[in-house]
């Protein structure tokens, strides 16, 4: 099972993506079965044996070509996103988690010039391709907000906060039976 996350979708009147023909693309692509969970743009797939880096670039364009704009992917396998549940170093019983999911490994460089910067009470941390925020103040007005995280770090990014972050581990765990 995978994950694809996309960002900026239906955050407002524009870069508007339904969810059902989101699915049905998905399925034209080959991969039936597919499950969205909110209208966020996070869709649960099954793609055995396909790698993250190239299914992105392969949902990236049909998407692109079914919309007529351009959307950035991430994907994520479900033994990677379990990983990235598990690697959080906060405790979001606590504090208020968001998660940014990097779509390449961030550049040093880049994680130099964040660590420079003052975020206020936002405390981050990047394990492999997930960047951890403690979003204090809520996702809304997150001072490290994805536009930056992309900018420094060199790489597409897109923000899911906790909550959606177990709700989307749910749906990628076998169904018991």
């Amino acid at each position: 099972m995978h994950v694809a996350l996309l960002r900026s979708v239906n955050l407002g009147k524009q870069r508007k993506v339904s969810m059902a023909a989101l699915r049905a693309l998905f399925a034209d692509l080959g991969y039936p079965g597919a499950r969205t969970y909110i209208q966020s743009g996070n869709v649960v797939f099954a793609a055995p044996g396909e790698d993250e880096a190239a299914l992105a670039v392969k949902l990236r364009a049909a998407i692109e070509a079914m919309t007529g704009f351009e959307v950035a992917v991430v994907v994520r396998s479900a033994a990677a996103w379990e990983e990235a549940v598990r690697a959080c170093p906060f405790d979001p019983g606590e504090v208020n988690v968001a998660a940014a999911f990097l779509g390449a490994e961030p550049r040093p460089e880049g994680l130099a010039a964040l660590r420079a910067r003052d975020f206020g009470a936002e405390r981050w941390t990047v394990v492999g391709r997930t960047l951890y925020q403690t979003v204090p103040d809520g996702v809304k007005n997150v001072r490290l907000s994805h536009a930056l995280i992309e900018r420094q770090l060199g790489c597409p990014a897109t923000v899911r906060n906790w909550r959606t972050v177990l709700a989307v581990g749910e749906m990628l765990r076998p169904a018991a039976g």
